[in-house]
């Protein structure tokens, strides 16, 4: 039996390319990753691309243990720094950080079900956001 790309979904992993090849990917049904490299000085294509494409088809990832976003750069990544990629996504599209967390955590049940069920990325940003937040207010 042949499979199309529309039929069976997925998510393109830590993209880095083109936004017009990232539009042709979301019109296959595709969700877009988008890790620490947006918030790279150097990261000009990723933020393009996350602009040209709708929020309810990216995901955040952390591409663990590399790309760690900026201020962590050069660390080992985790899940805590989705927060940086979450702000990062909502100044490049003029909504508020958690819009961006609420609209990623809309994903099919069948990408983030398990993320949730093991205590992964999705299941600890907000633990990330409430950290981050009460120490900018200490």
């Amino acid at each position: 039996m042949e499979t199309h790309a529309a039929d069976c979904g997925g998510v393109i992993h830590c993209y880095s390319y083109a936004k017009e090849m990232a539009k042709e990917y979301v019109d296959m049904g595709f969700y877009i990753g988008v890790g620490g490299v947006i918030t790279f000085k150097n990261g000009r294509r990723l933020k393009e691309t996350v602009e040209a494409i709708p929020l309810s088809r990216i995901v955040l990832e952390t591409d663990c243990p590399y790309l760690s976003p900026e201020p962590n750069r050069g660390k080992r990544n985790d899940s805590t720094n989705l927060i940086y990629v979450a702000r990062e996504i909502a100044a490049i599209k003029g909504i508020s950080e958690q819009k961006v967390i609420e609209e990623t955590e809309k994903m099919p049940e069948s990408y983030t079900g398990w993320m949730k069920k093991t205590g992964g990325e999705y299941g600890k940003i907000k633990q990330s956001q409430r950290d981050h937040t009460s120490a900018s207010k200490a």
